[in-house]
């Protein structure tokens, strides 16, 4: 790429690494040294770093500034493969868009050029590597050309022979060079160019490295890759942030030479640069990110693949050899209880982007009816209080509130932690949240029973309603008792706690007649109180006749009868 009739006062340093980040999304130019409007102006302030180009230069140009204008793309070839649709709607489209020469358009259009991910050396050799080298001898562009730029539709990979399997672009850009007879080869060669290699920055040549710059323009689909160029144009001017992607636990490996530049980068880019980065540092899969303008790994999920696993819209090959009917994806089922089932199925109803979807289907067990008052355990609902205002000296008021989770526990026993309660999500419930238990106590002896409620942070004790204990506010782990006269038999109760940072811890004890102090145990509580029918119901339907098409009303003679019933049998 060269400049067109412009002045500048930007050094070529600063616009040669760009280029090589962003010749797609961002194509800065290389530049001639013959200005024809307005000298070039250098300046001797710059950083001792290399690759930090600040405090950035103004540029002065006579007329409007515009993408075309400013940029020519006189030194890059775009490879289109004449077999694929996608190549050559991305291709000429990118062609257009940026002016590019149609001597510079290298065609595949050998009827058994391959249009597959992946191909062998062969493949490679006579479909591609081959008829390049001859257009651009044809051509005479052998000293021309410094960049190529394949597309969606040209191969990804060649594989093999053995370890020597490479990437189709890191191939391509070796041949006629001085690196060309390492292609197909079983190691790798280094190059002289950039800090990279302990040089300088400097305008990339082609003539002087040996070799091309080569970058591709893809996406999963062609529309996303025609939106890349569409973003490049309206983006001339712009800065998005930079993603460096590096696992940390190869620094000491093979990897080492490409984390020591990814370090680099973010020091320069995040620092002294001021470009916002996102500086992933472990072995999981980057997602989430907009406004990306550079993007740069080497292999920091290479040891990750099969335990990094993503949500997915596509799921496009139904494959019946697969445990979820859908080709590369296995499944584990959830825990089932009795006879409940759980089946996944490959469907296209209901779908995101790809050409299917996964579903999963509980088949859930005969609905079995149990009495609160016989079931064991407590309810325990828990609520986040991010975001929420209450006063921490006292309590949250959760009387209108709706828990984000709930479950059974056993009874109310939860040790001081630094973290989070067994089996809470720790994204709601590690530092601002409260919990309520509710259900109903069985008190084995009447007489006086002292309880004793221990929290960090605050928490109340209702028996029947009636407030037994108050130990609110923000506070390490503090025990305080109240007593209350109980007659024997079962009572409701319910405690609220409230977790402010820190620690967080609630435990409930009791003491009584015949009974010293300790945890209430699993076995004193259920999670209701059994209710007797009252006298002052105006009806009482038990629907538990068990058959026939009518429900008795044991209050007065108003009895209920089915219709378009299948007779009474089986009704649940």
């Amino acid at each position: 790429m060269s400049k067109k009739n412009l002045t500048t006062v930007v050094s070529s340093v600063r616009f040669s690494l760009a280029l090589v980040l962003l010749l797609v999304t961002m194509p800065w130019a290389n530049f001639s040294s013959q200005p024809k409007v307005l000298d070039t102006e250098e300046t001797n302030s710059f950083s001792n770093d290399i690759w930090n180009e600040t405090p950035f230069r103004d540029v002065a140009i006579p007329e409007t500034f515009t993408f075309l204008n400013y940029i020519d793309y006189s030194d890059v070839g775009v490879l289109i493969n004449n077999k694929s649709e996608a190549s050559k709607t991305i291709g000429y489209a990118f062609v257009a868009a940026r002016n590019i020469s149609p001597n510079h358009i290298f065609l595949f259009d050998n009827d058994s050029t391959p249009t597959a991910e992946t191909i062998d050396p062969t493949q490679f050799d006579i479909y591609f590597a081959e008829p390049l080298r001859e257009m651009i001898s044809d051509r005479n562009l052998t000293t021309e050309l410094n960049y190529l730029v394949t597309t969606k539709g040209i191969p990804l990979r060649i594989n093999g022979p053995g370890n020597g399997k490479a990437a189709f672009d890191s191939e391509i850009g070796l041949i006629n060079g001085a690196f060309n007879s390492t292609i197909h080869q079983n190691w790798w060669s280094s190059h002289t160019y950039g800090p990279g290699a302990g040089e300088e920055m400097k305008q990339f040549s082609r003539q002087e490295e040996g070799f091309y710059l080569v970058t591709r323009l893809t996406g999963y689909t062609v529309d996303t890759a025609l939106g890349l160029i569409d973003k490049a144009n309206n983006s001339f001017g712009q800065r998005g942030q930079g993603v460096l992607d590096l696992a940390t636990n190869r620094n000491g490996s093979g990897y080492k030479w490409w984390n020591d530049l990814l370090y680099a980068a973010n020091t320069t880019l995040n620092g002294s640069m001021e470009i916002p980065v996102h500086f992933n540092q472990n072995s999981t899969f980057v997602t989430n990110e907009s406004n990306v303008m550079l993007y740069a790994s080497w292999g920091s999920n290479d040891g990750s693949w099969n335990s990094n696993w993503l949500p997915n819209s596509g799921f496009d090959s139904a494959n019946s050899g697969w445990s979820t009917g859908a080709k590369y994806w296995d499944s584990t089922n959830p825990p089932l209880v009795g006879d409940e089932g759980f089946t996944w199925a490959r469907q296209t109803t209901v779908k995101r982007n790809g050409n299917g979807a996964l579903e999963g289907a509980l088949t859930a067990d005969t609905c079995a009816v149990t009495e609160a008052s016989a079931t064991s355990g407590i309810l325990a609902e828990y609520f986040d209080n991010s975001g929420v205002t209450y006063n921490s000296s006292l309590m949250p008021d959760l009387s209108s509130r709706s828990p984000n989770y709930w479950r059974s526990e056993t009874n109310i026993n939860h040790a001081v932690t630094g973290g989070t309660w067994a089996g809470l999500d720790s994204s709601q419930f590690s530092d601002y949240y409260s919990a309520r238990h509710s259900g109903a106590i069985m008190v084995p002896d009447s007489g006086n029973w002292t309880f004793y409620l221990n929290s960090d942070d605050g928490s109340k004790l209702w028996i029947d309603d009636n407030e037994v204990v108050s130990n609110v506010g923000v506070h390490g782990m503090r025990e305080i008792s109240g007593t209350v006269w109980l007659s024997s038999g079962v009572h409701t109760l319910r405690t609220e706690f409230f977790e402010h940072g820190g620690h967080a811890g609630l435990i409930l004890s009791w003491q009584g007649p015949n009974q010293s102090k300790q945890v209430v145990p699993p076995s004193a509580f259920t999670r209701a109180v059994a209710d007797s029918v009252t006298t002052d119901l105006a009806h009482h339907w038990a629907f538990d006749d068990g058959a026939g098409t009518s429900f008795t009303d044991s209050v007065v003679n108003a009895n209920v009868t089915l219709f378009n019933s299948n007779n009474g049998g089986g009704w649940q």
